[in-house]
């Protein structure tokens, strides 16, 4: 309830930003991207400060770059965390054309009955961008939560 209060105080109700923004961060990530940050040697920071290089310049032009598998792990999880929400988008949205793939999916149930056909076509149709994502990043994410491939040799 406090969270529909404050969805509904922020007129983000039947937006789509009510369904990206709750998943924009996630305990996963920061838990991730702290483990991968200590892994980086101290070394680096250190020739940075001597070349006159900030903190943000530091992230942005060394670390970053370094972190591109963890950064690919988390955004992935984190779509195909929020592509698989069934129960938020059902209570923030109540326009159809807001609404994701999951929930016309269920328009699909009725009380007594199942069109078993359609609902397995429309089903299949809604994992394969999950399924092509996937194949086309899962070296990434193997590398990101495994701490391989980081770009550093300690």
């Amino acid at each position: 309830i406090p969270q529909y209060d404050v969805a509904l105080h922020l007129h983000m109700l039947n937006t789509y930003w009510i369904q990206i923004i709750p998943f924009a961060a996630s305990t996963f990530g920061v838990l991730l991207f702290r483990q991968f940050f200590k892994t980086l040697p101290r070394s680096y920071w250190e020739a940075a400060r001597l070349e006159g290089v900030g903190h943000l310049r530091y992230v942005f032009r060394i670390a970053l770059p370094l972190a591109r598998p963890a950064v690919v792990t988390v955004a992935l999880l984190t779509f195909i965390s929020s592509w698989n929400q069934f129960q938020w988008p059902l209570i923030m949205t109540t326009s159809h054309s807001v609404q994701p793939i999951e929930i016309a999916l269920s328009h699909y149930m009725q009380t007594y009955e199942a069109n078993w056909r359609k609902l397995t076509s429309a089903v299949l149709l809604a994992l394969a961008p999950i399924v092509v994502v996937f194949i086309a990043l899962q070296r990434y994410i193997v590398d990101g939560v495994a701490g391989r491939d980081s770009g550093v040799n300690a």
